[in-house]
């Protein structure tokens, strides 16, 4: 009786853990994103959103995002909990799914880095937003 109780007990216990994730409240955050400077409606506009200088330098995004671009402006909206993050985007005019590259890793197409101020190497630490509410992001691509 005593080891079918415990066995039952285990089960319920394990029930609980496994199913309480789907009812946790985690805040999303709406983030709006003004992406200026889009010249072209050709390919993707790949968005990679990162949440620590660990994954950035590792290149492993915890978001990843297509869209399709619209000369000008293109807006888009993402959802992210709370925390400090850094977005990436490329406009692969292309289409072939990546940033393409040329001489010591510049990149060819145009890109955009959350909080990025002058064309050199971005650091997680210096270029992330941190996120607590729903945001606006404004963001203008550039080329090399």
């Amino acid at each position: 009786m005593k080891k079918q109780f415990l066995i039952k007990s285990i089960i319920c216990a394990a029930t609980v853990l496994c199913i309480s994730p789907l009812f946790a409240d985690t805040q999303q955050n709406k983030i709006k994103v003004e992406l200026a400077n889009v010249n072209s409606s050709e390919g993707k506009i790949l968005v990679s959103i990162y949440d620590s200088a660990k994954n950035f330098n590792k290149k492993t995004p915890c978001r990843e995002v297509k869209v399709n671009p619209t000369v000008g402006t293109t807006v888009f909206d993402v959802e992210i909990p709370d925390g400090d993050y850094l977005f990436c985007v490329c406009h692969d005019v292309n289409g072939n799914g990546e940033l393409d590259e040329g001489l010591f890793g510049i990149p060819k197409e145009p890109v955009a880095i959350s909080n990025l101020n002058a064309k050199s190497v971005p650091k997680f630490e210096k270029l992330k937003i941190n996120i607590t509410e729903d945001t606006t992001i404004p963001m203008e691509l550039f080329s090399f």
